[in-house]
């Protein structure tokens, strides 16, 4: 009975330290600077990924990589590129632009977590973004 008991304020004490943190957690940044921890945040259930300013650059090189002079050819192959390239991908080039411009960020990297609820700034480590979101509760 004892051990039950235990197991059930275990499994409480888990659940509300858990509830404590952030649900989505988004770095942006941009080629020079790399995130790091990702994977641990999400050891922790915590949704987290890592977008790059430079998305659009990305998507024009991708598209113009290898392709012809001539100017129908040209526009065969872009239209057969971008085809290729999901939804998602498309959506993951543009995306940083548009979080920047709805919450007003000032400057690179940023952490934002629960769709703005909180920003941090000059962090790159997810692990630390954390740590400061949890020193600012």
């Amino acid at each position: 009975m004892k051990a039950a008991i235990v197991c059930i304020l275990a499994l409480l004490i888990s659940g509300i330290v858990h509830a404590e943190y952030p649900s989505m957690v988004i770095i942006i940044t941009h080629d020079d600077v790399k995130t790091q921890n990702l994977d641990l945040l999400r050891e922790h259930g915590i949704s987290g990924y890592s977008l790059n300013i430079h998305g659009p650059a990305k998507l024009m090189e991708r598209l113009n990589d290898n392709v012809s002079t001539d100017e129908e050819q040209l526009k065969a192959e872009i239209l057969g590129k971008l085809d290729t390239i999901t939804e998602e991908e498309k959506l993951s080039f543009f995306r940083p632009s548009i979080l920047i411009k709805q919450l007003g960020i000032k400057k690179l990297p940023v952490v934002i977590f629960n769709n703005g609820e909180e920003i941090i700034y000059g962090v790159t480590d997810f692990l630390e973004a954390l740590d400061i979101w949890e020193e600012t509760r």
